[in-house]
């Protein structure tokens, strides 16, 4: 009985179908983006809102060139280190961030406070006030993130605690439950730096790259196999510039004996060529005997007032150093050179002092040069 209207109920669908085709196009071509703003890239989260976060900035404090790091933990406490260009000479930086208004200050090797930065922390950088802690003279800072020459870094916390198995005998303040916290970075882009990192803290055979992806708990059960165990690993940065990245390693391990064991290891790395710096990258060929014979003579003369020192006979030179702009430093671990009593005891060798040891054209040249 219908088919007689089919006609114009055909009609009126195609002119309601043509009306709702234009209108739709209309609202796409009215809601619809410009090539250009879809291009843009988003715009980066202010610092404040990230629950960590690791930075790299170039600037000036008053007229002097800097160059700054700056990493925000979980707890909201800041860390960091920053240098003139003009010295080289790293100054740490400890403190706070609090809200967008980022306080630290600046310790020299000695640990004494000689400054103090205070300023707003956005995405577009970090600006603020210097002050001298003993004058109070002000300066003021401005501060850009950079990243040429150097990698961009992410750190990663893991913790995991096991109180089945506990540390017997300990008073009551104490804990006495097994644990172990993981503080280690992810290096964007050098995927063999990273599985280089994780072996060297947990070597758990997976070849996995991504710290957030290690089997912590899986990882503790081994560990506490034999007893309690408390364990501190982190992993921090000691330079990121000129194509070198250099990482420090420190592990703090407590498993009940009569005293904790730690360990300090570095780790050197052309950013360029994506591998590891090794002495035989840096040094000449047949360097091992005449190293041996200027690091020994170094090392007795600047630790001559440590009394736990092997004798000079039983000490050799390890392959565990850190490259500086100045020098190589080289990190003995407890009983490598001296008693436990004895501390870690180091060996600063300078550039000039290795002489001809040292290749002129090396991996690190570059960062030796301050040059890019």
């Amino acid at each position: 009985m219908y088919s007689r209207f089919l006609p114009a109920l055909t009609a009126v669908g195609a002119l309601l179908a043509s009306c709702q085709t234009q209108s739709d196009n209309a609202v796409t071509a009215t809601n619809a983006p410009s090539a250009a703003a879809a291009a843009a890239p988003a715009p980066a989260p202010e610092p404040a809102r990230l629950a960590t976060f690791h930075k790299r900035y170039l600037g000036t404090i008053g007229k002097s060139p800097v160059v700054l790091t700056l990493r925000k933990d979980s707890s909201g406490a800041l860390y960091g280190s920053y240098y003139y260009q003009r010295t080289r000479l790293p100054l740490s930086l400890t403190g706070r961030l609090r809200g967008a208004e980022a306080e630290v200050d600046e310790q020299d090797e000695n640990g004494k406070i000689t400054g103090r930065l205070k300023g707003q922390l956005t995405a577009a950088g970090w600006m603020g006030t210097w002050t001298n802690p003993r004058t109070g003279a002000p300066l003021p800072f401005q501060l850009r993130e950079n990243y040429d020459g150097s990698a961009a870094l992410s750190y990663g916390e893991k913790q995991e605690r096991d109180c089945a198995v506990r540390f017997e005998n300990r008073p009551d303040d104490m804990d006495n439950c097994s644990s172990i916290s993981v503080s280690i970075p992810l290096v964007e882009g050098h995927d063999k730096l990273n599985q280089q990192v994780r072996q060297v803290i947990m070597d758990d055979g997976s070849g996995n790259t991504d710290y957030l992806k290690m089997d912590l708990a899986a990882w503790m059960k081994k560990q506490v196999a034999d007893g309690p165990i408390q364990s501190d690993i982190s992993v921090t940065e000691v330079n990121n510039e000129y194509h070198l990245l250099s990482l420090q390693i420190d592990d703090n391990t407590d498993s009940g004996g009569a005293h904790p064991n730690h360990s300090t290891h570095y780790i050197n790395y052309d950013l360029r060529q994506d591998r590891p710096i090794q002495l035989k990258d840096l040094l000449v060929a047949g360097y091992e005997q005449r190293l041996h014979q200027l690091g020994r003579r170094l090392f007795y003369e600047q630790n001559a007032e440590n009394t736990m020192l092997n004798d000079a006979d039983e000490f050799q030179m390890n392959g565990n150093f850190l490259i500086t702009p100045k020098g190589l430093l080289f990190h003995f671990n407890p009983y490598e050179a001296a008693a436990y009593a004895g501390g870690d005891p180091t060996v600063f060798i300078s550039y000039q002092q290795l002489g001809t040891l040292l290749k002129q054209n090396n991996p690190a040249r570059s960062f030796m040069d301050g040059k890019l």
